[in-house]
């Protein structure tokens, strides 16, 4: 695939975002949000830059609103019909640098967010955009909260969460018409987890291998190994010796060849292609893209055959357009979209 062949470039954009009628894109460089009208060529129709370091950003499912997320934490909602904020709440008491998830409640008057407070106690909060508000579901100490998803077939929402100290996963299950939530211990250590809705399953990721399973976390119905796991050894030695300017660290050959023998017991086997960071299906369930942090591997759904792998550097963010035509990328650097067609060819 020629990486030039795509439809649009963006500056740094670290997440890409479309609404679900498809008429809108949102883009996140980090400082501010640049909204663009998908109808017209991709034409920039405003920024919104009322929040500093953005973290996140989401629509609301009925293409009215967008949310953002800072990390002081700060939460702005915008009309999109006059592109002006309508709320901006902050979340007191909290770690000034956040990286939890949110969403949008499926009747657009609340949003879901993970909210790290002060000591590092993860929190499931809930902030009504009506009465401009918030409250906290649950918090636990020693747990990191990953994901917070919509499983549309049973009404509830679920926060991936891993208990540190003990070294276990952990779904919880909130039920937003009851106000209650309850914990489910995984059998699996999940590291990813992604609804399939018109199948009632979930995808899942463990050790880097993909699984399907049912709708109860627990029984497997297939898997497949979509990335390359031949180990390579890798130290921090390694990685100074690649480097001049790190080299400059050390005085002379002999500081250099005693921090070698320092740390040569302390090899790291990682992946050649590295670890499963993204995984997204397209909404018809046709295609499959599985992303690392430096490539991209697109496979058909039905019987996962791989079709094409994209080399690109420092991948943040993966999705695809809800016509399924197009593949959203978000990096470090550029922001792209390319083709479904295109990147077949």
């Amino acid at each position: 695939m020629d990486l030039k062949k795509y439809k649009k470039r963006f500056m740094e954009s670290y997440q890409l975002k479309q609404s679900k009628n498809g008429n809108y894109l949102a883009r996140n460089d980090g400082e501010k949000v640049y909204l663009y009208d998908l109808n017209k060529d991709c034409l920039e129709i405003a920024v919104f830059e009322d929040l500093n370091y953005v973290q996140e950003i989401c629509f609301s499912d009925n293409e009215e609103m967008l949310a953002l997320k800072s990390i002081e934490p700060k939460v702005a909602i915008y009309n999109m019909e006059t592109k002006t904020m309508i709320l901006e709440i902050e979340i007191s008491n909290a770690n000034p640098t956040q990286e939890g998830k949110f969403c949008f409640s499926k009747d657009h008057k609340y949003l879901l967010s993970i909210i790290q407070l002060n000591g590092l106690i993860e929190s499931f909060v809930v902030i009504d955009l009506i009465k401009k508000s918030y409250k906290i579901i649950f918090q636990l100490e020693q747990f990191r909260f990953y994901e917070i998803i919509y499983v549309s077939w049973r009404d509830i929402y679920i926060v991936l969460a891993k208990d540190i100290k003990k070294g276990k996963t952990f779904v919880f299950e909130y039920n937003s018409k009851k106000n209650n939530y309850k914990r489910i211990q995984l059998s699996f250590d999940f590291s990813l987890i992604y609804p399939l809705a018109q199948l009632q399953r979930f995808l899942c990721v463990i050790n880097n291998k993909i699984y399907i399973i049912k709708g109860n976390y627990k029984t497997v119905l297939a898997s497949f190994s979509p990335i390359d796991n031949t180990q390579k050894t890798l130290n921090y030695f390694d990685i100074v010796s690649d480097s001049p300017s790190l080299q400059k660290m050390f005085e002379n050959e002999e500081e250099l060849n005693q921090l070698k023998e320092s740390i040569d017991d302390d090899l790291l086997n990682v992946s050649v292609e590295g670890n499963i960071e993204i995984i997204t299906l397209s909404h018809d369930l046709k295609y499959l893209a599985v992303a690392t942090n430096d490539v991209i591997k697109l496979f058909m759904f039905q019987g996962f055959e791989l079709i094409k792998t994209i080399k690109i550097y420092n991948i943040s963010d993966l999705s695809f357009s809800f016509n399924n035509k197009l593949l959203l990328i978000g990096t470090w650097n550029y922001g792209y979209i390319y083709s479904i067609e295109d990147i077949l060819k």
